[in-house]
């Protein structure tokens, strides 16, 4: 099957020298296949946070095995 993810957060950095907000978002999208030596995973994943752009090149590949007996 194929699948999409989005997440954000806003993290907050509160002390006597700085007052810091970051509103950082990820975001991607994957498949899983099943095979006779188990299930398969593929996704790619983006994000943004303190102030860097969302860059195609930095993007994060994550592969999964899930084996059956």
């Amino acid at each position: 099957y194929l699948f999409t993810f989005f997440d954000a957060a806003i993290t907050q950095n509160k002390t006597s020298e700085k007052n810091d907000t970051d509103y950082p978002i990820g975001f991607g999208a994957g498949l899983t296949f099943e095979t006779r030596a188990g299930i398969f995973g593929l996704s790619y994943a983006l994000g943004r946070q303190q102030g860097n752009p969302i860059d195609f090149r930095s993007g994060k590949i994550h592969f999964g095995y899930v084996s059956l007996f």
